[in-house]
């Protein structure tokens, strides 16, 4: 009886001594339940868990160096390479990281008009935002990808889907036009994304985070699409925005940094000769008779106190023969008496002198 207690002791001690953690024998105030020791086996490196979870992690890290060559691929225009990645499984709406861009995304600033098509056929989504909130048709509509926008609406890209600023595919279209000379990335005239979106109903009234509407878009000058159109002689232009209902005759008149109205601009560049072809300053004729039909007023002055109509009266009424900027033809000449006589149109017709009216225009035809 007494050998077996003794076995019993011994067995006990060992426990104690190797096979028991160090915070379970301080436990309840250093009272150790019997029912509490647990014994120790060698533990491996990873745990079957552990390897279970690096197998995966390195399932995703290879994942995602996979979307980063899809990504590539649509960049640098690698049809073949942008096949087989989607083929392989990748996902073709996977975005990076940090910007959110997608392929379609890249595919459209970088203007390949393939591998938009290949990403569409693929089922590529139009509606996704990067972190900007915009998404590929705002991308092609400020850099005039015709092309590429035709293929994005057909697709069911959102016209009207708004960015971070609130601001639509429209507002960037019309931001290009602003900047159409200064920007040499666009492939073609902002005129025809504009219409195109129109055509598929862009809603033009839609107003961004400043409270502006894409024709209330500003430069840094303060001008907008209808000064440039004004200033450009573009007559189709100006009709656009003039002819949208929402655009009221405040915006008609609106006046940029220097107190200069579109009106001003359209003026000031038929006086400047040396610029415009014949048929350029027949533009500028029609673009000041539409500004007036609507509404423009030649009184608003600039932060110089020129209204529109100074310049062309100090021709007509003085050229100088010798003089650096003087009207020097008489094709010239008859441009310049034409504008002349529409602005004194509107003055009468400002002071409801209707009766003079008519036999002025018909001199201008």
């Amino acid at each position: 009886m007494n050998t077996i207690k003794s076995f019993f002791c011994h067995q006990i001690f060992f426990l104690l001594l190797h096979c028991i953690p160090a915070n379970i024998l301080s436990m309840d105030r250093g009272m150790v339940q019997l029912n509490t020791i647990q014994y120790y086996t060698p533990q491996p490196i990873f745990t079957p868990t552990q390897t279970f979870n690096i197998h995966i992690h390195q399932q995703q890290q290879t994942y995602v160096e996979k979307i980063k060559k899809l990504h590539k691929a649509a960049i640098n225009n690698k049809e073949q390479e942008v096949y087989k990645l989607i083929a392989d499984g990748v996902n073709v709406n996977a975005a990076a990281f940090k910007s959110l861009n997608t392929a379609l995304h890249y595919a459209c600033i970088y203007n390949h008009l393939n591998i938009v098509k290949i990403l569409s056929y693929k089922d590529a989504n139009p509606n996704l935002k990067n972190h900007m909130g915009n998404t590929p048709l705002h991308c092609a509509s400020y850099l005039g990808y015709l092309e590429i926008g035709k293929i994005l609406i057909n697709k069911y890209a959102n016209v009207n889907i708004v960015n971070n600023k609130n601001e639509t595919p429209f507002h960037f279209a019309v931001l290009s036009f602003i900047e159409y000379k200064e920007n040499k990335q666009l492939k073609c005239k902002p005129i025809e994304f504009i219409k195109l979106l129109l055509h598929n109903d862009a809603d033009t009234t839609v107003r961004n985070n400043q409270g502006n509407t894409a024709f209330q878009i500003k430069n840094n000058q303060g001008n907008t699409a209808l000064h440039i159109a004004a200033f450009n002689g573009d007559v189709e232009m100006a009709q656009i925005i003039i002819n949208d209902e929402y655009h009221n005759i405040n915006n008609i008149n609106i006046q940029n940094n220097n107190g200069e109205t579109p009106l001003y601009f359209a003026t000031f560049s038929l006086t400047d000769s040396k610029k415009h072809e014949s048929s350029k300053k027949e533009q500028l004729i029609q673009l000041i008779k539409l500004l007036l039909d609507k509404g423009a007023r030649t009184t608003i002055k600039n932060h110089e106190n020129f209204r529109p109509d100074n310049q062309i009266t100090l021709i007509v009424a003085d050229t100088p023969p010798n003089e650096q900027d003087a009207v020097s033809t008489k094709e010239e000449r008859s441009f310049i008496n034409r504008a002349h006589t529409l602005l004194l149109c509107a003055k009468l017709e400002s002071l409801a002198l209707t009766e003079a009216i008519f036999p002025l225009k018909q001199s201008i035809i």
